[in-house]
């Protein structure tokens, strides 16, 4: 029986990582079972697996029990701050990295006893602390996306201690050209071997009609709303359309209330706003058959590789977006 253990960040916890779901399915057909390990669980919303797929409790059970383990299992926590001291790691990244180590210390006979062929990290760095210890439990691989590596906007500098671990898995694979590219250039060239490039994917849409410009425009745009996804530039381009054509500005992704309350009044008057809050991935493409968009813009100052506008494409609309990172 061919069995793989996935570690991801929460899913299938809450609404993040909304981009692993069609990988999931593939997934599934390729092994008899497979393992979800997630990092944390962070909302108490359990999204459907396919029937091969468990998913094992969370790693980390909340910060004061993490500290009581790292206090249980010192050295695990010890050696994390030895690998990593002199590489610029903040002291945040460095005590979620310790936390790791030593939570993974404790549940590693029970990830060895499943007896796994194959661990996939689903992530880079910081979460790439766990893999020296994970290789005592299969031979691992590890997927790259923006944030874990990329150290600030643009996807033009390395975030502080993501080379350290990358001698430890068997393959990397990353959601971009240029973030190969990038990492390829800090590693040494007998490491470059394991670098390869494997794309997002989202399901096709089907061509969707849309607004006729006699009734307006129909902006839509899909995030968290925080500050990297800079959607007060979308709001301000709303605004100033607005005051010459009618325009529909959708958004899909929640955040904190009073931000997105700005976000409304910076939009101006003139314009209809309609913030959807967090829509779960399967009906994304209703909301986009609602709505009809004539663009779908991103304005966000880093990207790996956005699926949301790769599922606009599939949907035929047309994109505006940053010149940034994978996009």
């Amino acid at each position: 029986m061919s069995k793989m253990l996935v570690i991801t960040s929460s899913y299938p916890n809450g609404m993040g990582e909304a981009f692993f779901e069609p990988e999931l399915q593939a997934l599934a057909r390729c092994f008899d079972r497979l393992d979800i390990l997630p990092i944390t669980a962070r909302a108490a919303t359990t999204r459907r697996v396919p029937d091969s797929v468990r998913t094992l409790q969370p790693l980390l059970a909340g910060r004061m029990q993490d500290i009581r383990n790292v206090l249980r299992r010192p050295r695990p926590a010890l050696q994390v701050v030895a690998e990593l001291c002199g590489r610029g790691v903040g002291a945040h990244d460095l005590l979620n990295c310790a936390r790791m180590r030593s939570a993974l210390e404790l549940r590693l006979p029970e990830l060895k006893r499943n007896g796994y062929g194959l661990v996939y990290l689903y992530w880079g760095f910081p979460w790439s602390v766990l893999l020296p210890r994970l290789k005592s439990v299969a031979p691992c691989v590890q997927r790259l996306h923006a944030s874990d590596f990329w150290g600030g906007s643009g996807g033009e500098s390395l975030r502080a201690g993501v080379t350290r671990y990358m001698d430890q898995p068997e393959r990397m694979y990353f959601v971009s050209q240029a973030g190969q590219a990038l990492v390829s250039s800090a590693l040494p060239e007998a490491l470059r071997d394991r670098l390869h490039v494997r794309y997002l994917g989202s399901a096709d849409m089907g061509q969707i009609p849309r607004m006729p410009f006699s009734e307006g425009l129909s902006i839509v745009s899909c995030a968290f709303v925080i500050e990297r996804k800079r959607l007060d530039r979308i709001a301000k381009a709303v605004s100033i359309l607005s005051r010459s054509l009618p325009v529909i500005w959708t958004h899909i992704g929640g955040g904190d209330a009073a931000a997105i309350e700005d976000l409304r009044s910076q939009a101006g008057p003139d314009a209809r706003v309609d913030f959807r809050g967090s829509v779960p991935h399967s009906m994304i493409a209703g909301v986009f058959r609602e709505v009809r968009p004539n663009l779908l813009m991103n304005m966000s100052d880093s990207e790996g590789l956005a699926v949301n506008v790769l599922e606009a494409m599939s949907a035929g609309v047309p994109i505006v977006s940053t010149d940034v990172g994978g996009m």
